[in-house]
């Protein structure tokens, strides 16, 4: 695959993650791994509960689950009906978020799709030295110009990646293949 080419595949695919998803591609990671929680202690919920009231990332991950177990009709413990009772009467309300780094999980694990996309379609990861625009890294440079990422950063990113996703993840071919 030709350099240009490549730039443009990678730019399109960029610009219809972010039609679907929002610019902040790593909202969509956060719901993942809220989802996921969820999954995994919607037969627990009792004990989250109490936090949910001073912790916001509980409380997502209590509203979830609540919603999974009636999407189920699954029987609501008694402390999670008094819970959603008080949320629907505006007795409780989700706690301020708080502040802290932004995360970048959303555009890292984009950059490791593109790049994985591209390695495979035969166009070496890494740039010669010096470069000369045939590498994956260089092309995620071009693309994500406007974000002012370095082609070290890039090339970072695509190094440190993580070997095995468990949860959270961003299944980016499924997404950008939706009508």
């Amino acid at each position: 695959m030709e350099f240009e080419e490549a730039v443009i595949e990678i730019s399109l695919l960029y610009e219809k993650a972010k039609e679907t998803l929002g610019d902040d591609l790593s909202e969509v990671w956060r719901q993942g791994v809220i989802d996921f929680w969820a999954d995994v202690h919607k037969w627990d919920i009792d004990w989250l509960i109490d936090d949910a009231t001073v912790d916001a990332r509980r409380f997502e991950i209590v509203a979830k689950s609540i919603a999974k177990l009636i999407e189920n009709d699954v029987p609501l413990t008694e402390k999670a009906k008094l819970w959603l009772v008080g949320l629907l009467n505006g007795e409780i309300s989700k706690p301020d978020s708080k502040a802290g780094r932004k995360t970048t999980t959303g555009r890292d694990s984009f950059i490791v799709f593109a790049i994985n996309k591209l390695r495979s379609e035969e166009m070496p990861v890494y740039p010669k030295t010096p470069p000369d625009f045939t590498s994956a890294c260089e092309v995620i440079h071009v693309v994500f110009k406007s974000s002012n990422l370095s082609l070290k950063t890039i090339e970072n990113i695509w190094s440190n990646k993580p070997r095995n996703y468990v949860f959270g993840k961003i299944d980016w071919a499924e997404i950008l293949t939706r009508n």
